[in-house]
Formats: structure tokens, C-alpha cells, sequence
């Protein structure tokens, strides 16, 4: 019942190393220990055992994107990198928000905003292609992914624009 907030805006693609714990019950925020990196406007999703991945962001600049992910234990309350995974076999999930979804096998089903979709399997720190859109690169910001049942991701919209939508089983 709480909510984990990481990385934070400083001024346009520059990320703060911030976690925080914002408890609803008693309307609290706790600071817990930072990322490694900033991370502007980093992808977070949580794990099936409620460890927290996160991936992407910008730390210091446009440039400078953060492309080695992180998980946050609920255990011990402490980030673990992933270095193996810097950059997803060829690039495929480093761009700004990459859409990042559960799926049934409990790994990470990666399906944009890039064309290339795949798995990341957080046990081993590997990433496995699965196939390409047929749209294409839906651009970071103008594009939405949803994960609306078990196994199934709607994508829609893009930047540039497109009258497409797809269906990801």
C-alpha cells in the first residue's frame, strides 16, 4: 500500500538519485538511499516478488542517458545495477521511457517506444528479442503502451504521427 517514487525532475534532463516511500496511511514521505544515477523521468515497474525495476532516464543531460538499470530490494532498501543489461542487446530499450510491462513468464516484456520488443529476465540479467512492431518507432513522448490482461499490450500513437494501433500477445 505504499508508493515508491524515483528520480525526479532538477531542471529538463537533468535526474535526481532520489527514492522516496510516500506512505497514504499517515500521509508521510521517507527518504530511502539514492540511485546511482540521476534519473529524469526514468520507466519503473514492479517485479512479481514487489522489488522495483527501473530503467532509462537522463541523468545530466539530453545526451547523457542512463542506460544501466537498477532494482530496488524491498528487503534491504537498496538499489542492486545491472550493468549486464546497459544496453539491451543493440540498443532496443535505452531510449527515453521504454514501456515496460509483466508479463505471464514474470519476466520484463519491453514493447517500445523503439520497434524492437523483448524480454528482460531480471534472474540473470538477460535481454531476449521477441520481434518488431509494424509500426515502427512510436517516438518517446507522443505514444501510449497498457497492458490491459495477462499477455496482451495495446500500443498506440506515435511521433511521428500514425493512425495505427497494435495488439502485442
Amino acid at each position: 500500500g505504499k508508493v515508491l517514487v524515483n528520480g525526479g525532475h532538477i531542471r529538463n534532463f537533468v535526474g535526481q538519485k532520489a527514492t522516496q516511500i510516500f506512505d497514504p496511511q499517515t500521509s508521510k514521505w521517507e527518504r530511502k538511499k539514492d540511485m546511482a544515477w540521476g534519473r529524469w523521468d526514468p520507466s519503473t515497474v514492479t517485479l512479481p516478488n514487489g522489488d522495483i525495476f527501473t530503467m532509462s532516464g537522463a541523468n545530466s543531460s539530453e545526451s547523457d542517458l542512463n542506460y544501466t538499470p537498477e532494482i530496488w530490494s524491498v528487503a534491504t532498501g537498496t538499489w542492486r545495477k545491472l550493468p549486464e543489461l546497459r544496453d539491451c542487446s543493440g540498443g532496443s530499450c535505452t531510449l527515453m521511457y521504454p514501456w515496460l510491462h509483466i508479463a505471464p513468464n514474470g519476466k520484463i516484456f519491453v514493447s517500445g517506444a523503439n520497434q524492437a520488443t523483448g524480454y528482460i529476465d531480471t534472474s540473470n540479467a538477460a535481454w531476449t528479442a521477441v520481434d518488431d512492431t509494424t509500426a515502427g518507432f512510436r517516438g518517446a513522448y507522443m505514444a501510449t503502451s497498457v497492458s490491459y490482461e495477462p499477455g496482451k499490450v495495446f500500443i498506440t500513437g506515435g511521433l511521428p504521427a500514425t493512425n495505427s494501433a497494435e495488439i502485442i500477445d
